[in-house]
């Protein structure tokens, strides 16, 4: 009896580490339970078989300079919130942008005409920052943020730091990682505090996108959610649950890298993803014709009285170095006039960042209205603001923020 209970959890941890759905693995090992648990050599056999495989094919995949698994350099260069990989010098090719990764609906016609295949330079310094340039410890200009400030879909010499070293007398440098939040911000500066030169000035940047939480839901506004969609909807959240507890087990506890795991997940989780998102009508990116060319928007829902809240800083030695606090909006902020299929509801997350910063006499900037100003110019040249296939603004975009910020400095 304990054989059998041993055998079968093998073979259900041997079918997991392929990176199927759940309900896959469930009804593969339903079956080859019932047509082999009579016959335990053959089941055992199989294991076996099945183990050798696993084991010998990750061997093999991690003797390879496998690509495939990485779209852009945060993806494979990303150590954690802090830090990329140090001292790293390499060129990826590009094949798209995060919108086609994360829009699991996502036609193969629609991703034809939204993709924009680019080259991606991706240098790191000794500190583990996209600074190529300037040494943290001679620089004049600090700036602080997340993947728009790191430059997720950018090649280095269009980074904001790298515009602002053009255009401008300052020495400035990166202090930014891809899926940093507010918090990661003071710690990325405490951190790195003893290489800060002592006149530098310290910018921060917060991105209307994913740095601001919801601390109060409008009770006036109801949602039209009927009793069958929230059905459908607490099905997608259960299982979606099951799906990442599986990866938090394989890849967080186990730190498991395998050639199944690697290779057959990602296009498992897009699948059962987008299959929810249909479901339920719950599909994260919409799309616009601007200036005859369709442009893909990363949509979440504000509602005009709801109320966002932020981390902020309150570490009196940083607060005496930042210089100033700006504010990135979205994509769909910038381009919200020359929307037609979106709502425009405006969102209290700049006035909450103005009010408690304003409190600690530093000033808050937001960027919405010189990006807007810019739109049209740049359209007029049948160009964009952010990569059209991307959350992320593109060389265009960040030469206007460093034009702005260079006038203010």
């Amino acid at each position: 009896m304990i054989i059998t209970v041993f055998i079968n959890f093998l073979m259900f941890f041997n079918l997991m580490s392929i990176g199927l759905p759940i309900i896959l693995d469930l009804i593969i090992i339903g079956f080859l339970i019932f047509f082999t648990n009579k016959n335990k050599i053959i089941f055992i056999n199989i294991n076996l078989v099945f183990l050798i495989a696993l084991i010998g094919l990750s061997k093999l995949y991690e003797n390879t300079n496998d690509n495939s698994n990485y779209y852009r350099g945060h993806e494979k260069f990303y150590q954690s919130r802090l830090f990329y990989k140090k001292n790293i010098n390499e060129t990826i090719n590009m094949p798209h942008g995060d919108l086609i990764a994360v829009d699991v609906c996502l036609n193969k016609n629609t991703s034809n005409k939204l993709r924009v295949e680019r080259t991606q330079k991706f240098i790191t310094d000794k500190y583990g920052y996209r600074n190529s340039e300037i040494d943290l410890k001679d620089a004049n200009l600090i700036l602080v943020g997340d993947s728009q400030v790191a430059g997720n879909g950018l090649s280095d010499e269009f980074l904001l730091s790298s515009q602002l070293n053009k255009i401008s007398n300052y020495k400035s440098v990166n202090l930014a990682v891809g899926e940093a939040a507010p918090q990661d911000y003071e710690n990325l500066i405490e951190q790195n505090f003893s290489y800060i030169n002592q006149d530098a000035k310290i910018i921060i940047f917060y991105f209307e996108g994913n740095d601001f939480f919801l601390l109060k839901k409008d009770d006036n506004f109801k949602e039209d959610l009927n009793k069958l969609k929230f059905f459908k909807h607490k099905i997608k959240s259960g299982y979606q649950r099951l799906e990442q507890n599986k990866d938090k087990f394989f890849i967080k506890i186990l730190e498991y890298n395998n050639f199944f795991y690697k290779k057959i997940r990602p296009k498992s989780q897009r699948i059962y993803f987008g299959l929810f998102a249909k479901w339920t009508d719950s599909c994260l990116v919409k799309y616009e014709i601007i200036k005859n060319e369709l442009v893909g928007f990363y949509w979440f829902k504000d509602n005009p009285n709801d109320n966002y809240h932020t981390y902020i800083i309150e570490n009196p030695k940083i607060l005496d170095k930042i210089h100033k606090i700006y504010f990135i909006p979205t994509k769909h902020s910038v381009y919200q006039n020359m929307l037609k299929n979106f709502d425009n509801k405006k969102s209290d997350k700049f006035l909450f960042l103005k009010k408690f910063y304003g409190e600690k006499n530093i000033d808050v900037i937001d960027l919405t209205k010189t990006l807007q100003e810019n739109v049209q110019r740049y359209l007029n040249k049948n160009k964009y603001l952010y990569f059209r296939d991307d959350t992320h603004l593109n060389q265009n975009g960040t030469l206007v923020i460093a034009n702005f910020i260079n006038n203010g400095l």
